[in-house]
Protein backbone atom coordinates (compact mmCIF):
# COMPACT_ATOMS: atom_id res chain seq x y z
CA UNK A 1 0.00 0.00 0.00
CA UNK A 2 2.65 2.42 0.86
CA UNK A 3 4.40 1.21 -2.01
CA UNK A 4 1.55 2.20 -4.36
CA UNK A 5 1.03 6.00 -2.78
CA UNK A 6 4.58 6.51 -3.63
CA UNK A 7 4.51 5.59 -7.01
CA UNK A 8 1.79 7.45 -7.13
CA UNK A 9 3.26 10.30 -6.31
CA UNK A 10 5.90 9.80 -8.28
CA UNK A 11 3.67 9.56 -11.31
CA UNK A 12 2.11 12.56 -11.01
CA UNK A 13 5.36 14.69 -10.10
CA UNK A 14 6.51 13.49 -13.48
CA UNK A 15 3.52 14.29 -14.88
CA UNK A 16 3.68 17.67 -13.13
CA UNK A 17 7.19 18.37 -14.20
CA UNK A 18 6.46 17.41 -17.72
CA UNK A 19 3.60 19.43 -18.05
CA UNK A 20 5.71 22.36 -16.75
CA UNK A 21 8.21 21.72 -18.87
CA UNK A 22 5.89 21.77 -22.05
CA UNK A 23 3.85 24.90 -20.81
CA UNK A 24 7.50 26.37 -20.62
CA UNK A 25 8.45 25.04 -23.85
CA UNK A 26 5.49 26.65 -25.74
CA UNK A 27 5.99 29.89 -24.08
CA UNK A 28 9.59 29.72 -25.18
CA UNK A 29 8.30 29.02 -28.82
CA UNK A 30 5.89 31.58 -28.57
CA UNK A 31 8.60 33.93 -27.99
CA UNK A 32 10.50 32.84 -30.78
CA UNK A 33 7.91 33.01 -33.40
CA UNK A 34 4.88 35.22 -32.42
CA UNK A 35 4.47 39.22 -31.70
CA UNK A 36 6.60 39.63 -28.63
CA UNK A 37 9.31 37.89 -30.89
CA UNK A 38 9.11 40.29 -33.38
CA UNK A 39 8.55 43.57 -30.96
CA UNK A 40 11.77 42.11 -29.61
CA UNK A 41 13.67 42.47 -32.76
CA UNK A 42 12.38 45.58 -33.41
CA UNK A 43 13.41 46.92 -30.07
CA UNK A 44 16.79 45.76 -30.16
CA UNK A 45 17.16 47.07 -33.93
CA UNK A 46 16.10 50.52 -32.63
CA UNK A 47 18.42 50.19 -29.65
CA UNK A 48 20.91 49.57 -32.47
CA UNK A 49 20.58 52.64 -34.43
CA UNK A 50 20.03 54.58 -31.54
CA UNK A 51 23.64 53.35 -30.40
CA UNK A 52 25.15 53.66 -33.62
CA UNK A 53 23.57 57.20 -34.22
CA UNK A 54 25.17 58.72 -29.93
CA UNK A 55 28.87 56.78 -31.87
CA UNK A 56 28.56 58.88 -34.92
CA UNK A 57 27.62 62.35 -33.01
CA UNK A 58 30.52 62.16 -30.98
CA UNK A 59 33.16 63.23 -34.11
CA UNK A 60 30.75 65.12 -35.08
CA UNK A 61 31.17 67.18 -32.40
CA UNK A 62 34.58 66.87 -31.78
CA UNK A 63 35.51 68.13 -35.34
CA UNK A 64 32.72 71.14 -34.45
CA UNK A 65 34.42 72.50 -31.52
CA UNK A 66 38.14 72.38 -33.11
CA UNK A 67 37.13 74.07 -36.24
CA UNK A 68 33.92 76.08 -36.07
CA UNK A 69 34.22 77.21 -32.18
CA UNK A 70 35.91 80.38 -32.21
CA UNK A 71 34.21 81.45 -28.43
CA UNK A 72 33.97 85.19 -29.63
CA UNK A 73 30.13 86.61 -29.46
CA UNK A 74 29.40 89.70 -29.08
CA UNK A 75 28.41 89.61 -25.35
CA UNK A 76 31.59 88.21 -25.29
CA UNK A 77 33.80 91.41 -26.31
CA UNK A 78 35.39 93.31 -23.39
CA UNK A 79 37.72 95.96 -24.62
CA UNK A 80 38.23 97.32 -27.87
CA UNK A 81 41.98 99.02 -29.70
CA UNK A 82 43.30 100.53 -32.64
CA UNK A 83 46.82 101.34 -33.60
CA UNK A 84 47.93 102.71 -37.29
CA UNK A 85 48.27 98.85 -37.99
CA UNK A 86 45.86 96.76 -36.13
CA UNK A 87 42.11 97.14 -35.19
CA UNK A 88 41.62 94.62 -32.73
CA UNK A 89 38.89 93.34 -30.10
CA UNK A 90 39.71 92.14 -26.95
CA UNK A 91 36.82 89.39 -25.80
CA UNK A 92 36.75 86.85 -23.34
CA UNK A 93 34.57 83.48 -22.87
CA UNK A 94 33.61 82.74 -18.94
CA UNK A 95 33.58 86.60 -17.38
CA UNK A 96 35.56 85.73 -14.42
CA UNK A 97 36.19 88.22 -12.42
CA UNK A 98 39.57 86.69 -11.06
CA UNK A 99 42.62 89.17 -11.43
CA UNK A 100 44.55 86.96 -14.41
CA UNK A 101 42.04 85.66 -17.19
CA UNK A 102 43.18 84.52 -20.78
CA UNK A 103 41.65 86.25 -23.53
CA UNK A 104 41.16 86.27 -26.82
CA UNK A 105 42.65 88.69 -29.71
CA UNK A 106 40.02 89.37 -32.72
CA UNK A 107 40.73 90.79 -35.93
CA UNK A 108 38.39 91.31 -38.86
CA UNK A 109 36.68 88.75 -37.51
CA UNK A 110 38.93 86.29 -37.24
CA UNK A 111 40.64 85.09 -34.11
CA UNK A 112 44.20 86.03 -34.09
CA UNK A 113 45.33 84.86 -30.60
CA UNK A 114 43.84 82.22 -28.47
CA UNK A 115 44.02 82.66 -24.84
CA UNK A 116 46.22 85.17 -25.07
CA UNK A 117 48.27 85.60 -21.76
CA UNK A 118 46.86 88.66 -20.07
CA UNK A 119 48.58 90.29 -16.99
CA UNK A 120 45.91 92.70 -14.81
CA UNK A 121 47.99 95.67 -13.40
CA UNK A 122 45.51 97.74 -11.81
CA UNK A 123 41.51 97.69 -11.11
CA UNK A 124 39.81 101.35 -10.61
CA UNK A 125 36.55 101.82 -8.81
CA UNK A 126 34.58 102.25 -11.75
CA UNK A 127 35.35 98.23 -13.83
CA UNK A 128 38.04 100.11 -15.40
CA UNK A 129 40.97 97.78 -15.89
CA UNK A 130 44.57 98.41 -17.23
CA UNK A 131 45.98 95.40 -18.87
CA UNK A 132 48.50 94.16 -20.62
CA UNK A 133 48.76 91.22 -23.14
CA UNK A 134 51.23 89.95 -24.65
CA UNK A 135 52.22 87.86 -27.81
CA UNK A 136 54.65 86.38 -29.88
CA UNK A 137 56.92 89.24 -31.90
CA UNK A 138 55.48 87.78 -35.44
CA UNK A 139 52.05 88.34 -34.54
CA UNK A 140 52.54 92.74 -33.54
CA UNK A 141 56.00 93.38 -34.35
CA UNK A 142 54.90 97.28 -34.63
CA UNK A 143 54.41 97.12 -30.82
CA UNK A 144 56.91 97.28 -28.24
CA UNK A 145 58.74 94.21 -26.90
CA UNK A 146 59.13 93.19 -23.22
CA UNK A 147 60.85 89.86 -21.70
CA UNK A 148 60.65 88.51 -25.77
CA UNK A 149 57.44 89.47 -26.40
CA UNK A 150 55.49 92.04 -28.06
CA UNK A 151 53.15 93.88 -25.72
CA UNK A 152 50.29 96.71 -25.52
CA UNK A 153 48.55 98.34 -22.30
CA UNK A 154 45.13 99.45 -22.78
CA UNK A 155 42.60 100.51 -20.25
CA UNK A 156 39.30 98.73 -20.84
CA UNK A 157 36.13 98.93 -19.42
CA UNK A 158 32.84 96.44 -19.62
CA UNK A 159 30.28 96.97 -22.03
CA UNK A 160 32.63 97.39 -25.04
CA UNK A 161 33.97 100.89 -23.80
CA UNK A 162 38.08 101.81 -24.31
CA UNK A 163 39.79 104.34 -23.21
CA UNK A 164 42.88 104.41 -25.03
CA UNK A 165 45.24 108.10 -24.75
CA UNK A 166 42.18 109.74 -23.76
CA UNK A 167 39.71 108.60 -26.30
CA UNK A 168 36.87 106.74 -26.01
CA UNK A 169 35.49 104.31 -28.83
CA UNK A 170 31.63 102.77 -28.52
CA UNK A 171 29.88 102.70 -30.94
CA UNK A 172 28.86 99.20 -32.32
CA UNK A 173 26.34 97.24 -35.00
CA UNK A 174 24.61 94.56 -34.31
CA UNK A 175 23.04 93.66 -37.17
CA UNK A 176 26.33 92.96 -39.45
CA UNK A 177 28.86 92.79 -36.67
CA UNK A 178 30.96 95.62 -36.95
CA UNK A 179 32.87 97.98 -35.17
CA UNK A 180 33.19 102.03 -36.31
CA UNK A 181 36.40 103.76 -34.94
CA UNK A 182 37.07 107.03 -34.24
CA UNK A 183 38.46 107.47 -37.32
CA UNK A 184 35.36 106.22 -39.11
CA UNK A 185 36.81 103.42 -40.68
CA UNK A 186 35.33 99.44 -39.85
CA UNK A 187 36.34 96.11 -38.73
CA UNK A 188 34.79 93.17 -38.06
CA UNK A 189 34.30 91.40 -34.74
CA UNK A 190 33.12 88.09 -34.00
CA UNK A 191 32.20 84.83 -36.36
CA UNK A 192 29.45 84.82 -39.02
CA UNK A 193 26.48 82.87 -37.98
CA UNK A 194 26.99 79.82 -40.12
CA UNK A 195 24.57 76.53 -40.16
CA UNK A 196 26.61 74.98 -38.02
CA UNK A 197 26.36 77.84 -35.55
CA UNK A 198 22.73 78.04 -35.81
CA UNK A 199 22.86 73.89 -34.85
CA UNK A 200 24.95 74.61 -31.88
CA UNK A 201 22.84 74.29 -28.62
CA UNK A 202 21.06 71.19 -31.03
CA UNK A 203 24.35 69.76 -31.30
CA UNK A 204 25.04 69.89 -27.55
CA UNK A 205 21.65 68.86 -27.01
CA UNK A 206 21.57 66.19 -28.89
CA UNK A 207 24.86 64.70 -27.35
CA UNK A 208 23.30 64.81 -23.35
CA UNK A 209 20.38 63.57 -24.67
CA UNK A 210 21.57 60.79 -27.04
CA UNK A 211 23.89 59.66 -23.89
CA UNK A 212 21.44 59.50 -21.83
CA UNK A 213 19.11 57.11 -24.24
CA UNK A 214 22.44 55.33 -24.58
CA UNK A 215 22.51 54.09 -20.80
CA UNK A 216 18.96 53.90 -21.00
CA UNK A 217 19.12 51.36 -24.28
CA UNK A 218 22.32 50.03 -22.81
CA UNK A 219 20.57 48.64 -19.33
CA UNK A 220 17.67 47.78 -21.04
CA UNK A 221 19.34 45.53 -23.14
CA UNK A 222 21.09 44.29 -19.41
CA UNK A 223 17.66 43.54 -18.15
CA UNK A 224 16.37 41.26 -21.25
CA UNK A 225 19.36 39.34 -21.08
CA UNK A 226 19.44 38.50 -17.08
CA UNK A 227 15.09 38.06 -17.89
CA UNK A 228 15.34 35.58 -20.69
CA UNK A 229 18.17 33.36 -18.68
Amino acid sequence: MRHQTKRKYADRKKLNQKYHSQKAYRKQQKRKTGWRARWDKFTDRLVNVFMICFLLMIPVFIVYMIFFDDGVSKDGIYGLWQSENHQLAISYEDGSKGSKRDWDIVQDGNVLIKDARVDDIKRLEDGTLYIEVYAEERLFSDLPTKNGYNYLNMYVRKDNYLTYDGESYKRIDDDNKSITWNDGSKSLYGQRKNLLDRLKPYIVFGMFGGLFIYVLCVEWKIRRKNKNK
